[in-house]
C-alpha cells in the first residue's frame, strides 16, 4: 500500500501514538525543564521580622530592595568622612579643624592646607607655639607666625598635612570596571580586602550595611561603641538567664550554681537543661 492510499487525518489512535521502540533515557532525571531557572531562583525562607515602632515584631517584605540602606558614612564605616579635616596630636585628638573649602589635595593623594591658613587657626595657641619654635629653631631672631608653625608642625613647601575627620579604612577598595552585560557601561565595586569569600576573592560591601568593624584601620572609636554596647547587652542578658530543668520538681535546682550546692548533686543524674 502506498502513502497515497492512506486517508489524511488530524488525529491518531492511542496505538499509533505509542512509541514502544523508544527506551527510557538514563538522563531523564537530569534533563533541562523550561521552569527550572524560575524554580531555582525562588527559594522561600522563613519570614523576616524586625521590631516595629510599637515594640512588636513586624514582618518585612524580603522580595524588594527596601532592606538595602542608603549609602552614607554611617551605613558604611569603611568610607572616609570628608566633612571636616583636622590636625591631631600624638593621642589622635584633633588640635585644629578645617572646612573642606580650606583644604586641597596634593598630587600624591594626601590632604594639605597652607601655612598661612593654619597659622590663622592657631592664634589662640600662638604663644605656646612660638615658645616651642624658639627652642627648636637653629637661627636666632624674631619668628613670624607662619615660621613658628612651620618649625613646630610637620610641613613641607609651605603646606601642613591634614587628615579627614575619619580617614577611609586601608582595606576599603573601590573599583570601576566594565559592566559584564554591556561593555558600554561601567560597574562600580566596593570591596573589603580584609575579608575573603570561600573562593578567595575580596568580599563585596556594595548594597549592604557595615556599621562597625574591629578590623578597620585606622580604628574608629565612635562606630566601635555599637560593638561594645552589644557585648554589654549580651553579658547582662546572660547574667539574668534562668535555667529550667526538663523534669521540674519541688526539689530541682533552678540554676547551675544551685545544682552544685545541692547536697544530692553528687549522686543526682546529669539532666538536660533548657534556657529562656
Amino acid at each position: 500500500m502506498s502513502d497515497d492510499d492512506v486517508e489524511a487525518r488530524d488525529t491518531a489512535t492511542p496505538e499509533e501514538a505509542a512509541l514502544d521502540h523508544v527506551e527510557p533515557s538514563e538522563e531523564a532525571g537530569t534533563e533541562w525543564h523550561p521552569f527550572e531557572e524560575v524554580e531555582d531562583a525562588f527559594q522561600p525562607g522563613p519570614a523576616m521580622r524586625v521590631i516595629g515602632p510599637d515594640g512588636l515584631p513586624l514582618t518585612v517584605d524580603e522580595t524588594t530592595a527596601s532592606d538595602i540602606p542608603a549609602l552614607s558614612t554611617k551605613s558604611l564605616v569603611c568610607m572616609g568622612d570628608y566633612s571636616e579635616f583636622v590636625v591631631r596630636d600624638s593621642w589622635g585628638e584633633p588640635v585644629v579643624r578645617f572646612a573642606p573649602s580650606e583644604v586641597e589635595r596634593a598630587p600624591d593623594g594626601r590632604w594639605r592646607v597652607t601655612i598661612s591658613t593654619f597659622a590663622s587657626k592657631m592664634q589662640a595657641d600662638m604663644g605656646l607655639i612660638r615658645k616651642r619654635a624658639r627652642s627648636l629653631a637653629v637661627r636666632i631672631g624674631e619668628l613670624t607666625d607662619e615660621e613658628a608653625c612651620e618649625i613646630v608642625f610637620t610641613s613641607s613647601q609651605g603646606y601642613i598635612l591634614v587628615d579627614p575627620i575619619r580617614p577611609p579604612c586601608k582595606h576599603y577598595v573601590r573599583q570601576q570596571g566594565s559592566f559584564h552585560l554591556n561593555a558600554q557601561h561601567s560597574k562600580y565595586y566596593r570591596l573589603c580586602a580584609a575579608r575573603r569569600t570561600t573562593e578567595g576573592t575580596f568580599m563585596t560591601v556594595s548594597d549592604a550595611g557595615m556599621y562597625a568593624c574591629d578590623m578597620r584601620e585606622p580604628y574608629d572609636v565612635e562606630s566601635a561603641k555599637h560593638l561594645d554596647d552589644f557585648d554589654k547587652m549580651k553579658i547582662e542578658q546572660g547574667a539574668k538567664r534562668q535555667y529550667l530543668p526538663m523534669a521540674a520538681s519541688s526539689s530541682s535546682p533552678t540554676s547551675p550554681a544551685e545544682r552544685s550546692e545541692s547536697p544530692h548533686a553528687r549522686h543526682a543524674e546529669r539532666g538536660s537543661y533548657r534556657c529562656r
